[in-house]
């Protein structure tokens, strides 16, 4: 009987066996892996939720001034010629985090993360 996957670890690959992410955590059925195939530089934007004082989804605000704090330089690297991104979901280090796969964007930290999250 198969049933959910609690502790392992994950790896996207494509159709020719190549590795798309490194390998991932797998907790009590969780992860946090996110391969975006089609993200396009310029006209795709990624964009954190967050729930405001009336518990309704809203976007967090990601400004210059606050980007080192939801993708601090340190997380982000080149992978397969894409990038590899560690976002901090609440904007502190010890919260909740992803890690979020481009493999058609070349890593350039100071040149595409802030267009990445839609700062120009």
């Amino acid at each position: 009987m198969l049933g959910a996957i609690r502790n392992a670890t994950i790896t996207a690959y494509d159709n020719a066996g190549n590795a798309l992410s490194a390998a991932t955590e797998v907790v009590n059925g969780k992860y946090a892996l996110v391969l975006i195939l089609d993200f396009k530089l310029t006209e795709d934007t990624v964009k954190l939720f967050t729930r405001n004082a009336n518990q309704e989804m809203d976007f967090r605000a990601i400004t210059t001034e606050t980007l080192s704090q939801f993708a601090p330089k340190d997380g982000q690297s080149a992978f397969n010629g894409g990038t590899k991104m560690v976002i901090n979901l609440d904007g502190t280090t010890t919260g909740s985090k992803y890690t979020l796969y481009l493999p058609t964007v070349p890593f350039n930290y100071e040149a595409n993360t802030k267009t990445i999250f839609g700062i120009l």
